[in-house]
Formats: C-alpha cells, sequence, structure tokens
C-alpha cells in the first residue's frame, strides 16, 4: 500500500533494484540479524514501499526456514499486520527480496527511544497499542500461527491518509505455523523478551530440555506492554544485557503478580514492583485495569499465565469502555473513569470511590455549575452522560467536610550525575537522559497550572452553588411567609367573627326558649372560642420564629448574593499566573537542552576528527547542560509545585467555609420545614374549627328562621340546614323579638361568608403546601455535616398544634 503522506526521500550511492522496483543501499529504514529493510519506489508509479532484502548470513539457513516467512506473509492480510505486496528477485544477487507497504511513523522502539518518551507512551497513544497490536496477534492465532519475536522494534508505525496512527506487527523471519497444543524446541527472539523457559537454552546455553507453545509470545506481550507504558524494560539487571545470569534470576524467582525487578548497583538487592512506577504517563484508572493484565502476562507458572482468549477478550472490553474525566477537588487530582457505556449511575460512584475514597453517598458532582444528578438520571447509561474532558471534567467534591489529604507528590526523576573528563560516548548518553527528564518536566509544567486552573474553577462552580442555595431559600421563606401572614389574617377575621356572633346570640335568644340541640351547638362554639383562645400564645410563637427564619435569611442573601462576601474571600490571583511564562521558560530549556544533544550525538560520530577548540566547546556545552538542567528543575519545583501547593491549602481553608456557609443554609431550610409543619397543623386547626363553627351556626340560624313568621322574603334555609337539626318536628312556643330580624339577617350573612371563605381558604391551602413542596425541592438537600461545627441554635422548635 502506498504511503502518500510522507513526503519522498532521495537515496545516494549503489542502486539495487528488482523486476518492478528500485532502491538506493544508503537508503536503509533497519537492519537485523539476516536482513536489511530500505525504502523503495515503484518504477511505473513512483511511490514508496519497503523492501527486505536478505543478507548472506540468512542464506545459510535450511531451504524450508527461508521459505517459511514467504509463506506465512502470504496467509496474512489484517490492517495490524505489514502487508506483502509482492515477492520479486534482486537482479544482482538473483536472490528472493519481500516488498511491502511502507510505514514511515518508525518502529515503537525508536518511537520509545526518543527523549520525549523516556517515561512511556501518553495514554491514547498507548492504548492504540495495546489494541491493534493485541488485534494483529488474533488475526495470528486465527490462522495458528506463533510470532515468536515480538518487541517494540518489530512492531511499525503506520500513518494513515488521514493523519491516525495504526501499529503493525512485522518481521515474520522467526514465525511458524503452530497450533495450540503443538510445540516447538527451536530458539528464536530477542533476550530481553524472551520468556524465562527460552532464556536458559538461548542466553545462557544451558541445555534444552523442554519443548515451548504459543504462549511464550505472551510473556512477549507483557514486556512490549510494560516497555510501552514505562519506557522501560521491566526486568533490568545491574550492568543490562553483560549480567545474564542475574538477568535469568530476576525473570525466574520472581514472585507471583510481580510486574518489575531492578538492580540498581552492583551485587545490589532487586527492587521489585507490583505497581507500574509512579513516572509512568497512564492515568490511575487505567493503570487499575492494566496492571493485572501485566501481571498475568509476566507470569511464568502455566497455570497462573493469562491465556490469547482472555487477553483478547480483555483488550475487546477495553475498547468498549468510555471514559469520563473527573476533576477531584478535595484530593486535587484528575481522574479518569473507565466505565462500561451501558454502565449505571451508581457504578460510576463506585467507580469513582475507588479513585479517592470518598464513598458514593458523599460525593457532590458538579458539571457546568449544576448538580449532575439534575442533567443525569440514575436510570441512564455512561453513554447518555454530558461529554467530558481533561479540560472540561464533572467536578467532584465531599459533602462531608474533613480535612484534606496531602497534595499528590508527583514523583519527577533526578537527573543523571555527569561522569567526569571527556567521553563522547557516555556524554551523550548522559544529555539524552537528561533531555528525556526535561521532557517530563515540561509536563509536570503543564500539568500543575492546569491542575491551579482546575481548582480556580472549582471554587467558581461551587460558589454557584452556595449562591442557588442562598436564593433558593429566600425564594421558599418569602412564600411561605405570605402564606403564614393570610393565614393570620383569616385567624384574626374568626376571632373577629365569633366576637360580633357571640354578642348578637345574646340579643337575639335573650327571651327565647332554645332547643337541645341548638343549646349544644352554643356549648359547641363556645368551646371552639377556647381552642381559638389557646391557639394565641402558639400562634404568637410562630410569628416570632418565623420573624427569626426572615432575619436569618434576608441577612444571608444579603451577604451571600447582593455584597458577594463569600466569592470576594477567594484570590483569583493566586497560582502561577501568565506573566509568569512558565510554560515558555521550560520549553526554551528544552529546546537547548535538545540543541546540545544533537551536539553531542554529532561529536560521538565524528570523534577522531574533533580539534582541540571543538573539545572545550563540548566541556563548555556539558558544563550549560547541567545548568539549563538545574534551572528547569527549579522552575517546577520552587516555582510552579509551590504555587499548587499554596492554591491547594487556600482552597482546602476557603472550602471548609464554604462547608460552613452551607451547613447553616441547610439548618435554615430545616428550621423552615418544621415552621411550614407547625404552620399547616395551624392552618388545619382553623380550617376545622371554621368547618365546625359554620355547622353549628347553620342550626343556630336555622332555628331561628323557623321561629321568625318574616323570614319569607329571605332564602329559605329550613331546607338547606335540615340535616343539621336533629329534632325538626320540634316547635318553639314564643317567637323571636321584632328587633332581631335585622340582626339575624346579618348573622345568616356572615355564616354564608364564612362557608365562602372556608372554601377559598381550603383551596388556598392546597395550593401553599403544593407550592412550598416544589420550593422545597428545588432547594439542594445537604447532608448534615458531623464535621465538629456547633452552629448557634437561632429558632427554637415550635410545638404542634392539635
Amino acid at each position: 500500500m502506498p504511503q502518500s503522506s510522507s513526503p519522498a526521500s532521495r537515496g545516494s550511492g549503489p542502486l539495487r533494484g528488482s523486476q518492478n522496483y528500485v532502491w538506493y543501499e544508503s537508503d536503509a529504514l533497519g537492519h537485523g540479524a539476516t536482513a536489511t529493510v530500505y525504502r523503495c519506489r515503484e518504477k511505473k508509479t513512483g511511490l514508496q514501499y519497503a523492501v527486505k532484502m536478505f543478507n548472506p548470513q540468512s542464506h545459510a539457513r535450511p531451504q524450508d526456514v527461508k521459505v517459511r516467512e514467504f509463506d506465512v506473509l502470504k496467509k496474512l492480510d489484517h490492517d495490524n499486520i505489514v502487508r506483502l505486496l509482492t515477492i520479486e528477485v534482486e537482479q544482482i544477487t538473483n536472490a528472493h527480496v519481500i516488498v511491502m507497504e511502507l510505514c514511515t511513523g518508525g518502529s515503537l522502539y525508536n518511537i520509545l527511544d526518543s527523549p520525549v518518551n523516556a517515561y512511556g507512551l501518553e495514554e491514547d497513544e498507548f492504548l492504540l497499542v495495546l489494541q491493534h497490536v493485541a488485534a494483529g496477534m488474533k488475526h495470528l492465532r486465527d490462522k495458528s500461527i506463533i510470532h515468536r519475536d515480538i518487541k517494540p522494534g518489530n512492531i511499525l508505525k503506520y500513518i494513515a491518509e488521514d493523519g491516525t496512527s495504526i501499529y503493525k506487527l512485522t518481521d515474520f523471519g522467526a514465525a511458524r505455523e503452530l497450533d495450540d497444543e503443538q510445540q516447538f524446541m527451536s530458539l528464536y527472539g530477542t533476550e530481553e523478551y524472551l520468556h524465562p523457559d527460552m532464556y536458559s537454552p538461548a542466553v545462557l546455553r544451558q541445555p534444552l530440555l523442554q519443548q515451548f507453545g504459543a504462549s511464550v509470545d505472551l510473556w512477549s506481550l507483557g514486556v512490549t506492554f510494560y516497555h510501552v507504558a514505562t519506557g522501560q524494560l521491566p526486568f533490568r539487571p545491574f550492568g543490562g544485557r553483560k549480567n545474564k545470569k542475574k538477568m535469568f534470576e530476576i525473570t525466574t524467582k520472581k514472585a507471583s503478580g510481580v510486574i518489575s525487578g531492578v538492580q540498581s548497583t552492583e551485587g545490589g538487592n532487586i527492587e521489585w514492583g507490583r505497581e507500574l512506577p509512579k513516572t509512568c504517563r497512564l492515568s490511575l484508572g487505567l493503570r487499575n485495569l492494566i496492571t493485572p493484565v501485566l501481571a498475568r502476562l509476566l507470569e511464568g507458572d502455566p497455570q497462573k499465565s493469562m491465556t490469547f482468549d482472555q487477553l483478547f477478550e480483555f483488550t475487546s472490553s477495553l475498547d468498549e469502555k468510555m471514559v469520563i474525566y473527573v476533576f477531584s477537588a478535595c484530593t486535587g487530582s484528575s481522574i479518569s473513569v473507565y466505565i462500561g457505556k451501558n454502565e449505571s449511575y451508581a457504578k460510576f460512584q463506585d467507580l469513582l470511590a475507588e479513585q479517592t475514597d470518598i464513598k458514593a453517598e458523599c460525593q457532590h458532582l458538579l458539571y457546568e455549575n449544576q448538580p449532575l444528578q439534575t442533567i443525569v438520571h440514575g436510570t441512564q447509561t455512561a453513554d447518555t452522560y454530558p461529554p467530558t474532558s481533561q479540560d472540561m471534567p464533572i467536578f467532584l467534591y465531599n459533602k462531608e467536610f474533613m480535612e484534606f489529604p496531602k497534595l499528590t507528590v508527583w514523583n519527577i526523576p533526578k537527573f543523571p550525575v555527569p561522569k567526569p573528563g571527556l567521553n563522547l560516548s557516555e556524554d551523550y548518553a548522559f544529555t539524552k537522559s537528561c533531555c528525556g527528564v526535561l521532557h517530563h518536566i515540561k509536563r509536570q509544567v503543564q500539568l500543575y497550572m492546569a491542575m491551579q486552573k482546575l481548582i480556580h474553577r472549582s471554587v467558581k462552580m461551587y460558589t454557584c452553588v452556595i449562591l442557588n442555595d442562598t436564593q433558593h431559600i429566600k425564594d421558599y421563606v418569602d412564600h411561605f411567609t405570605i402564606k403564614h401572614k393570610e393565614t393570620q389574617k383569616r385567624f384574626e377575621y374568626f376571632k373577629d367573627s365569633y366576637n360580633m356572633h357571640g354578642n348578637m346570640w345574646k340579643n337575639m335568644f335573650s327571651r327565647t326558649v332554645l332547643p337541645q340541640n341548638v343549646m349544644e351547638s352554643q356549648e359547641q362554639i363556645e368551646k371552639l372560642k377556647n381552642r381559638i383562645d389557646r391557639s394565641i400564645p402558639t400562634q404568637k410563637t410562630l410569628d416570632e420564629e418565623m420573624s427569626t427564619v426572615n432575619h436569618y435569611t434576608k441577612d444571608y442573601y444579603l451577604k451571600i448574593v447582593v455584597n458577594n462576601d463569600f466569592t470576594a474571600r477567594w484570590n483569583d490571583k493566586l497560582g502561577c499566573i501568565e506573566s509568569d511564562r512558565c510554560k515558555s521558560k521550560v520549553n526554551h530549556l528544552v529546546d537547548l537542552v535538545t540543541q546540545t544533544m544533537a551536539e553531542f550525538k554529532r561529536d560521538r560520530e565524528n570523534a577522531k576528527s574533533l580539534t582541540y577548540n571543538d573539545e572545550q566547546i563540548h566541556k563548555f556545552e556539558k558544563n550549560r547542560l547541567e545548568e539549563n538542567c538545574a534551572k528547569a528543575m527549579s522552575v517546577v519545583t520552587e516555582h510552579c509545585y509551590k504555587n499548587l501547593k499554596t492554591t491547594y491549602k487556600k482552597f482546602a481553608e476557603w472550602f471548609e467555609m464554604g462547608c460552613k456557609v452551607r451547613y447553616k443554609i441547610s439548618r435554615l431550610e430545616s428550621e423552615v420545614t418544621k415552621k411550614q409543619k407547625s404552620h399547616n397543623d395551624f392552618t388545619k386547626m382553623v380550617d376545622k374549627v371554621q368547618m365546625e363553627y359554620q355547622v353549628h351556626m347553620g342550626i343556630i340560624g336555622d332555628f331561628a328562621y323557623r321561629k321568625n313568621p318574616k323570614t319569607g322574603s329571605l332564602p329559605t334555609r329550613n331546607e338547606q340546614m335540615a340535616r343539621f337539626n336533629p329534632n325538626p318536628s320540634f316547635t318553639i312556643n314564643s317567637p323571636l323579638p321584632e328587633e332581631s330580624i335585622g340582626t339575624l339577617i346579618n348573622v345568616q350573612r356572615g355564616v354564608d361568608s364564612i362557608q365562602s371563605d372556608t372554601i377559598k381558604v381550603t383551596k388556598g391551602v392546597h395550593e401553599n403546601n403544593e407550592l412550598l413542596e416544589r420550593l422545597k425541592n428545588l432547594q439542594m438537600k445537604n447532608t448534615e455535616m458531623d464535621n465538629g461545627l456547633a452552629p448557634e441554635p437561632f429558632i427554637s422548635q415550635t410545638p404542634n398544634t392539635s
């Protein structure tokens, strides 16, 4: 397949070719033990490809071994395996050459060898490697083929026309067909990536006592994935390849679950690791997923090791997950939550709890100034959540205020110690290591500044919550106060009405013998009056407490919303500011050290031709290199990290104050809820008294109308109120006095008025309760916080009125 996205290059020197392709000997892409790969061009189209030309040593191999790579490549056809175009004959040697697609992104080994990736690939790129290599391996297993030399050098990066990266397996010189139940005895591979069982006979030249299966590729995959994630090999004896026995000891004596073993000094102890190093660029969320897989891939015991099917199942499930980005304000950390697209909100909270130790019930999640639960409902799946990124995450707070944990200390590697004197080879390696550390520092500066910005955004977002809380409680109290005053007016009106009617009865019935039911109604009305009188102190207390509630609510609203006192308590100038130019400073230092590294590489290559003046310049640049490294370390540790610590500390103090404010608002809300209950109880009592009063006034009114002979001009009450008279045939011997007729009419109108008011008030009470409930639901509920605070008991509880 042509590689049109890369610019064409022109080689020089001797020209070689086959029937349809041509290449320069100087245009080599890579060298191996048995072959060299060149960049070539198709003669007709001029398009670029790669051609693998075997060296003389390879011709000594048996014929079946020489043709095996051709046979394997012909059977493979997959996006994650370098494609075979054709096999032709080189015109000078008459040897077969393999023409393949060109991968201009280079090998994964070269990518990892770059200082920018000295501590592993970034997360997205690592996932690409993991998914693409696993997909290529699955194709191999589907074809019953074993690779036997998996390593970063045999994984190439292809740049597609749309700019995306595709990683592809290559170099099938050691590959062969092998079913799951079959085994082999020939030794292939690169020693750092060899399975321990193969290392002993292949490297230490010990007798070959066993056969091997396809699972040896799994160990090589484990070493490769660890290398990609960290930039380093997992098992490193002091002296590297030279210390072969210690290498064998590390891989064979490591305990189950251990994924790394490093000997830092000659004869020193081995430092075992069960987790990825802190310098690894992967998020904690991905580390938690990938570490158990690495442990099983790097397992020498076949009974505990991962199988191919399990590996493919893992990569498939990982590919189906989505990432939700969260910033934990209370721990000062960015979190990547890997979650299945169909998982629930509860699962999301559980995964957050695993990384933050904030229990699900204590998690307060905000997205763009809103509670996440107002956007996402409990039944929604994760793939319906709003989009997030590292710059636009969900913000996590702890509902229960507690002392903030110490800010995470990110591990910054130390610069290597330079050796004295002039050693061009060692100086280049030293400079390259320094450049790798500088790139790590560059990323840390970017991280620290991003964290500071997120803390400032955390303040703004939490401030919005407090402002909304305050506004909601004010609206809640204001509406409740209006309804309470309406009930007060009804209460006072009823008392006045009763007093007026009581005086009327005395005038109307002073010379009349009353039937039993009328006298009982008068007695019941007197009891109602006593109930009203007993409720007056309770009503007065409720009035006073509502006045206190209003005072506190207005005070909070004035300070928090109107005067912005709470907002003003945060200094938005904390941390690194634009004029500090932290990123620019470090970027400049990285450029300087990169330039020095290039110069030292040239010095190493031209060692024999260096003049005395060149050597003096080399020494000067070496001294300047150390100065630049010290400057970079000062920027990240003495400036950026200190600013982050200060910002985080101030945020902890500010957040504690914010929690106290929200706590007091929640207390105020709780008190209002209690007052609402007392108010509702009082309203029900007034309603009940009015209804009973109406019944008894109806009985009295019915008696008065039947007794008065001049009621024909008024609406007949006998039929309307007959149900309230237990003895309708009861007769009265003496008529009502003539002067009481006008008073009787007023009584009847009063009864009608009370009945009308009762209907209207009852409807209003229901509307009042519904509206208060809606306002209450708008108020964000806060968990009662046991944080050692003792807020003032500003309102006493009102006793219920029966």
